[in-house]
């Protein structure tokens, strides 16, 4: 016992010895008998000690010598192998911020009104549960929150919206240095209203309930692939097919949603039960998502929760967006001022066309890129690169969902294909 020096040993507590020195460092030293063959702890201050410190816990049966209880010897005696790991709420808050769990998170910079937080709340509780995270990016960069906001009264102010806002749990955290709020709320299982209004949430976006809260909900990859869905089934059903699929799309203009973003909702619908089918499509040109979604026909997570790739149409037509459902004399037609949507395997790799009369700013493009957006097409003789000529795919949507002379009758053959899957799904038990 030399290697221990008691000078200064003081009672912190009531069974905790403070002011020991072992080696030169300090230790605290948790002292316990062991009637009856047993090491019982009965304070909280043994178990703050035992975790936060450097610290020893000593039994002693008053016959024979005190023996110092190892950790090793607890497993061994107690036959544990195996051992859980539970985070606290800061070390959670944290994974939760870097998206290292699968939590469905709001994010605000700064501190919003008291009725955007009642909303935002009112989204996740409608929706899965999640948290809100006050203080931080959407980009997970922690901002911080200044004591200039008025953050207590403006949380308290949002809880009045409704009685299920009693029940959330808000901490206040430092992280780094900097303060956040986070806003824990559990899934509801009654409708929370904000001014007589649901709220659910799409991935990060906020939305009133759809119209039809029952009907089967089809959620795409672009702001643009549902409403070449929805025009074709109008289409379809018009012509008598389809006619008992009855089936609702989220629609939505400026909501980012890519298929990362779409692939996290699918993560977060398929944690829990859900109340209808949501039916996630994913288009075919991203390797990443064909492996992970197009093994199978269609995905069932059991929860009503499906997803799918968009069918191939042929060998050729394999790793394509959902433009190439279209025949592509009609995907390349041009609309009254002179602009078509131009395909990658028009071109030469250094940008020159094969028929000598376009160029693009686009080099080395895949044959069944789509040229649009930075991807600008000119024509040869436009040596100054003024006029772009290139159709964008939210225009050439435009066109046909407005039934524009030349863009309304598409054959539309191919998008039975989607269909064919989304009543698979629809008619399924």
């Amino acid at each position: 016992m030399d290697e221990y020096d008691c000078d200064n040993v003081d009672d912190s507590a009531l069974t905790i010895l403070s002011g020991i020195k072992k080696k030169g460092n300090d230790i605290y030293i948790i002292p316990r008998p062991s009637d009856d063959g047993k090491v019982i702890l009965y304070y909280d201050a043994e178990f703050d000690t035992l975790e936060y410190t450097d610290s020893e816990l000593w039994y002693e049966d008053g016959i024979s010598t005190p023996q110092r209880l190892t950790f090793g010897k607890v497993l061994r005696e107690a036959k544990i192998n195996k051992i859980p790991i539970t985070k606290n709420k800061k070390e959670k808050i944290i994974d939760i911020i870097h998206h290292i769990t699968d939590e469905d998170v709001a994010y605000e910079p700064i501190l919003p009104s008291s009725f955007d937080i009642a909303k935002t709340m009112a989204s996740l509780g409608n929706t899965n549960g999640g948290y809100l995270i006050i203080g931080c990016s959407k980009e997970s960069e922690v901002l911080g929150i200044s004591d200039e906001f008025n953050i207590e009264k403006t949380i308290q102010e949002s809880i009045q919206y409704s009685e299920y806002f009693e029940r959330v749990q808000t901490e206040k955290m430092d992280i780094s240095g900097k303060i956040i709020i986070s806003i824990r709320v559990e899934k509801s299982n009654k409708d929370i209203l904000i001014d007589a209004r649901k709220y659910v949430r799409y991935g990060t976006m906020i939305v009133e309930d759809l119209e039809d809260a029952a009907k089967p909900t089809i959620i795409t990859e672009g702001k643009t692939d549902w409403k070449h869905l929805k025009k074709a089934l109008e289409r379809f059903q018009s012509d008598g097919l389809y006619t008992e699929l009855d089936i609702q799309f989220l629609e939505y203009e400026d909501m980012d949603m890519g298929d990362a973003e779409l692939d996290r909702m699918v993560q977060t619908f398929s944690k829990i039960e859900q109340p209808k089918k949501y039916i996630f499509m994913f288009d075919r040109d991203n390797p990443k998502y064909v492996k992970k979604y197009a093994e199978k026909e269609f995905n069932d997570y059991g929860n009503n929760v499906y997803t799918f790739c968009i069918p191939k149409i042929s060998k050729e037509l394999d790793q394509i967006c959902i433009e190439f459902y279209y025949k592509k004399e009609d995907l390349k037609t041009i609309d009254t001022n002179n602009r078509r949507i131009f395909l990658g395997e028009e071109f030469l790799p250094n940008g020159n066309s094969k028929c000598s009369r376009y160029v693009t700013e686009k080099r080395n493009a895949k044959p069944l890129d789509i040229l649009d957006r930075d991807k600008k097409v000119y024509l040869k003789e436009d040596n100054e690169w003024s006029n772009n000529i290139a159709l964008s795919k939210n225009d050439f949507t435009s066109n046909i969902v407005n039934n524009i002379d030349g863009f309304n009758d598409f054959d539309i053959e191919y998008f039975q294909l989607i269909f064919n899957v989304i009543e698979k799904i629809y008619k399924k038990k």
